[in-house]
């Protein structure tokens, strides 16, 4: 039977549609990942061959599906096209996983064009590419949703007028995002978050020598922030001076700050936290280097350290001799204490302490 003739008898026959896969490519089910996402039924797994479209945009509605590059990573180039006038893949569909798939050039009037607008409830991305895209992902509000991004990266986002971001997400229960690269934002975040809880951990958010974002982290809900191990630079054309911020008129329940063993350079002066809030922020363990201070507004903590660009080897990690080895003061909590460390690019590997833990994202070996 024909890989066609196949597909719709899957769609037909009851028992055939429970585990189905569609294929997608020139030897595929179907060519276009835009008529995967009009057949795709709840728990299909769609694999996308490794190569450019250019154009196909799509709106996946089905929940539950595993949308894959599979022999390499596949390449969604917007070519003036939106979904709905909104993203190349807008996702309405629930429980919907991503991997490893390349979105480009999102670009629509309102200039908040995204990769991916997420609209359904539990979205999972990992190891995918967001490039030049006015926002790489942008999240409606969709209370009890979870969205895990992890092992992406996101380069040159941003339409320029600062309302559009690397990541930006919306009302959602919770944001985990680890183990990502962004890097070259215009004028907007790198990552901005009104999630209900932050779990921002040992990402790599950097402006480079060019990059003009704003924040690398921007929380203007306040809620709860958890940013640990993460290396962030801010750069000499940067359009705010502080690297992280936290709003929040008043301290609603649960409500707090943590920025832990973040390694923080900074090429202009400003400070690591804006907090705007009631809340003592808790700072510890952070490597700050170049004219930053710590905190405009509440908080502090032990084991933050200035140093200077000596300190530091390649990609950021700590030279021997450095002052911040075995400087770091202990971290009792566990959902608090960083675990691994990000290697670049856009891997992982856990965090060996041996004796008291060293300031900074990084142990030095």
């Amino acid at each position: 039977m024909k890989p066609m003739l196949m597909l719709l008898a899957a769609l037909l026959l009851p028992g055939l549609a429970e585990a189905r896969t569609i294929r997608v490519g020139p030897r595929g089910d179907v060519e276009l990942p835009s008529e995967a996402a009009r057949i795709a039924k709840e728990g299909d797994v769609i694999e996308i061959a490794a190569q450019d479209f250019v154009g196909d945009v799509a709106v996946w509605r089905a929940d539950r599906l595993t949308i894959r590059g599979t022999g390499g990573r596949p390449r969604l180039e917007a070519g003036g096209q939106a979904a709905e006038g909104k993203a190349i893949w807008v996702i309405k569909g629930d429980g919907v996983t991503v991997e490893n798939i390349a979105f480009a050039g999102a670009k629509v009037r309102d200039k908040n064009g995204a990769g991916i607008r997420a609209q359904g409830r539990d979205l999972t991305v990992r190891d995918c590419l967001f490039d030049g895209n006015q926002n790489g992902i942008l999240a409606h509000d969709n209370a009890g949703s979870v969205i895990l991004v992890e092992r992406s990266e996101f380069k040159d986002s941003g339409a320029g007028d600062g309302h559009s971001h690397g990541i930006y997400v919306n009302k959602v229960e919770r944001l985990v995002f680890r183990h990502n690269w962004v890097h070259g934002t215009r004028i907007g975040h790198h990552v901005k978050s009104r999630a209900r809880e932050n779990l921002i951990l040992h990402n790599r958010l950097e402006d480079g020598p060019d990059g003009a974002a704003s924040y690398a982290v921007d929380m203007p809900n306040g809620h709860l922030g958890v940013v640990v191990g993460n290396v962030m630079h801010k750069g000499p054309n940067a359009e705010n001076r502080a690297v992280v911020n936290f709003i929040a008129p008043v301290a609603r329940p649960g409500a707090a700050l943590h920025l832990i063993n973040n390694t923080v350079v900074g090429e202009r002066r400003g400070v690591l936290l804006a907090n705007r809030s009631p809340i003592e922020a808790d700072l510890r363990n952070n490597l700050i280097i170049g004219a930053l201070e710590l905190v405009d507004g509440r908080g502090g903590g032990g084991g933050n350290l200035t140093a200077q660009p000596s300190d530091l080897g390649q990609e950021y990690a700590l030279r021997g001799g450095a002052a911040a080895i075995d400087s770091g003061v202990a971290i009792e909590v566990d959902s608090l204490r960083p675990k691994s460390e990000y290697v670049h690019p856009l891997g992982a590997r856990p965090r060996v302490t041996k004796g008291p833990l060293d300031v900074g994202a990084f142990e030095c070996p």
